[in-house]
């Protein structure tokens, strides 16, 4: 959200008024090109071009076309008026250094003339343009140069705009008390003028850093006097910065369930008004209010669209950071090549009025060295230029790797929650252990426990995929186990995995034939110590006195598979002692040794018989140890599960 800078675009738009008459635009473009000081004609251009929302492209085709024609003449506002016009379009697509380019013409073409509020709003707009650019100095010193103009005028739209800027100024620098103090100031100006919209952000945007100044009070004071003025308006923006802050304060105060409106509300409108960056930021803040109430099917749902958006976020936003880098690029390149030419001409009349022979002779060495020179240092430049182009763009990529690595680390923290805690494991299981390590930082595999009146409920899966799509999978798994056995209080393991195959399919595009998982869960019934079990391409090993007991299962997914017969529940004899042990494919997968093949199910079952006279400790440590050694510096290929119990 960035509401300080819509007041901006509102105002700078509407400072510049134009005639309401609209004619064709090659009616106009005719009477213009005829008389280029027909003010009413390239006002009522402008006013189309402004009003026209069919048009393609308005920026390239027609505005700066008719600056073309109008930028010989003396009407320096004129001018100016179209330059603006320009700058405000090349910001709005990210053409940041473009856009400086014509607001550098505005500022030089009304210096010329009387101060007016124009020139405030110009220097607003280089605010933006800066702040596009990352310049946060000149953005600083622009919003100033706004604020004072308008003092000088006593104009007081004029210095409500820069005071909006230096709040926004203020904020980005994570200074929330001297943004306040602007905030402030804007918001005096606008109640002056009674423009109840932008006092009604501005209080939203003072909320915003009380907030961040953990001043719950006054944050929840000035956002209530914002409510009225906001929710009457019939703009979009204004409301979802309205809501999003509502959501924001109620879940610093831990009123996790109350902010879960509000917050998609908010999601609503900026669906509505596909802006995905909004998107992004809500329906991350939306996942966090559903963990935080353990509403985990709707929290994943909700981060998933928020790395999906998120993803769009990173393209769009790089594409027009590098579009601005490329084109500052272009510029300076072009202004070379210009000074260059005029420097050669000059020496090339120089040479021509030179007589003697040797002169010539010299003066044709000369100019070789400088075309040698000239080709050696624009190829230099142009090389610094790339590395420039790349050195940026490497840091762009940087940035989004870090907000990307956060929201998975974010998904981690969700996942870790839902699988089986160490107090349950403990409290129904003798001696165990579980080896869990994830390919990546989020896991396809899982290890789940649930206790209800009557049963323990064991599952160790592997879902397709493995990372981000492997963890989604997973959690979706888990929801409909959990749905099960506690909605459904299904007992029998073969039925709940029927359950859970045919929820997913419900749930899935049915052309993803193989998504789902394997796996095995188990029941123990606490009245009678019985356990039974069902398996999906995966069976639980029994080591007892020395011996590996290979138990049956059924040879077909979770999921769409060649096979959909029913899960059948078997009964898991056991005796005491029995070391019980269930484990995913990743172990038994990974490529190491000396020769880089698979440590294979064989190796993995003689692991298992070898170290089950230990104690669950000493059984942990040794798998981990061998593991690691076996893969040395290999990749690791998939995501490992084993877990083991004593009977």
């Amino acid at each position: 959200m960035r509401p300080l800078l819509l007041i901006q675009l509102i105002l700078c738009i509407s400072t510049i008024s134009f005639a309401q008459s609209i004619s064709t635009y090659e009616n106009l473009l005719a009477k213009i090109k005829r008389n280029p000081t027909d003010t009413v004609s390239v006002n009522q251009y402008l006013e189309k071009l402004k009003t026209d929302k069919g048009l393609a492209d308005p920026l390239s085709v027609h505005a700066e076309k008719l600056y073309e024609l109008i930028a010989f003449t003396k009407n320096h506002r004129h001018i100016a008026q179209v330059a603006i016009f320009i700058g405000n379009k090349c910001n709005n697509i990210g053409k940041y250094s473009h856009a400086l380019k014509y607001e550098i013409i505005a500022e030089k073409q009304l210096k010329q003339i009387p101060l007016t509020h124009l020139l405030g709003t110009t220097y607003s707009l280089m605010g933006n343009t800066y702040l596009g650019l990352n310049i946060s100095a000149k953005q600083k010193e622009s919003y100033q140069k706004c604020y004072e103009i308008g003092k000088k005028l006593k104009n007081p739209m004029t210095m409500a705009v820069g005071a909006t800027g230096l709040g926004n100024y203020y904020t980005s620098s994570f200074n929330y008390e001297a943004s306040n103090v602007w905030n402030y100031k804007a918001l005096v100006q606008f109640d002056s003028i009674k423009n109840h919209l932008a006092s009604g952000i501005i209080r939203v945007n003072i909320a915003t850093n009380y907030r961040k100044l953990k001043q719950y009070t006054d944050a929840e004071r000035l956002l209530q006097a914002s409510k009225k003025n906001i929710l009457l308006s019939e703009n979009n923006y204004a409301k979802l910065g309205y809501y999003l802050e509502v959501g924001y304060q109620l879940m610093e105060v831990k009123k996790y369930k109350e902010a879960i409106n509000p917050f998609r509300i908010a999601l609503d409108l900026a669906l509505e008004d596909k802006s995905n960056d909004d998107i992004s930021d809500i329906s991350k803040a939306l996942s966090e209010a559903y963990d935080k109430t353990n509403q985990y099917k709707q929290s994943v749902e909700a981060l998933k669209m928020h790395l999906q958006y998120k993803d769009s976020v990173f393209n769009a936003t790089s594409n027009q950071q590098l579009l601005s880098i490329e084109e500052q690029y272009k510029t300076e390149k072009k202004d070379a090549e210009i000074q260059l030419l005029s420097k050669t001409n000059a020496l090339n009349k120089s040479e021509l009025g030179r007589k003697q022979s040797l002169i010539w002779a010299f003066g044709f060495l000369g100019l070789l060295f400088v075309g040698v020179g000239i080709i050696l240092w624009r190829s230099n430049r142009n090389k610094n230029k790339t590395n420039q182009l790349l050195a940026q763009k490497n840091t762009i990529i940087e940035e989004k790797q870090k907000e990307i690595l956060s929201s998975i680390n974010y998904a981690k923290r969700i996942q870790y929650t839902l699988l089986a805690n160490d107090q349950l494991l403990q409290s129904n299981l003798k001696k165990h252990f579980v080896l869990f390590q994830p390919k990546d930082i989020v896991s396809g595999d899982f290890y789940w426990a649930i206790k209800t009146k009557t049963h323990f409920f064991l599952a160790v899966c592997d879902c397709t995929g493995h990372g981000v799509p492997g963890a989604f999978m997973s959690l979706l798994n888990i929801n409909f186990l959990n749905e099960a056995i506690t909605e459904k209080q299904l007992v029998e393991p073969g039925i709940i995995l029927d359950f859970v195959r045919n929820r997913l399919i419900e749930n899935l595009d049915q052309d993803k034939h193989f998504d789902g998982m394997d796996g095995i869960i188990l029941s123990l019934e606490l009245a009678t110590n019985e356990i039974h079990y069902a398996g999906a391409n995966n069976g639980p090993l029994i080591i007892r006195n020395e011996e590996i007991i290979e138990l049956p299962y059924d040879k077909m997914p979770v999921g769409n598979g060649i096979r959909t017969n029913l899960f059948k529940t078997h009964f898991l004899p056991h005796q005491i002692g029995d070391w019980l042990y269930l484990f995913t494919d990743g172990y038994a997968d990974q490529f190491g040794g000396e020769k880089g093949k698979k440590f294979k199910y064989s190796k993995l079952k003689e692991l298992l018989l070898n170290t089950s006279k230990h104690s669950e400790k000493e059984q942990y440590n040794t798998l981990k140890n061998t593991f690691t050694q076996w893969k040395a510096n290999l990749e690791q290929v998939d995501d490992i599960c084993v877990f083991g119990m004593e009977l």
